[in-house]
């Protein structure tokens, strides 16, 4: 196990009555695992902010969009329509 590079250990918990799993990687970057469907879905690191947010009851996107400004700097403009683009491709993950 000493062999396998330090950022593929995360931190992974569950979401939505626990069918799904986030794990967060060590650069940041993180996956979902969808038990039920079977699917991987990668994160960079603006999505693992924003599952964490919306997994913590953070649903508006005005809200969201505040998070990703706050942490990354980014105008608002630009923010929210990232947060609108997460969402509709993340459906119903979350």
């Amino acid at each position: 196990m000493n062999d396998i590079p330090a950022t593929l250990f995360g931190f992974s918990r569950r979401l939505r009555d626990g069918d799904l799993c986030l794990t967060e990687l060590g650069d940041g970057s993180g996956v979902i695992l969808d038990l039920d469907g079977h699917q991987v879905l990668t994160l960079n690191g603006s999505g693992v902010v924003l599952v964490d947010a919306i997994a913590a009851g953070t649903l508006a996107i005005d809200d969201l969009a505040k998070i990703l400004r706050e942490r990354f700097d980014v105008e608002e403009m630009v923010a929210e329509r990232d947060v609108q683009a997460f969402l509709e491709e993340l459906g119903g993950y979350v």
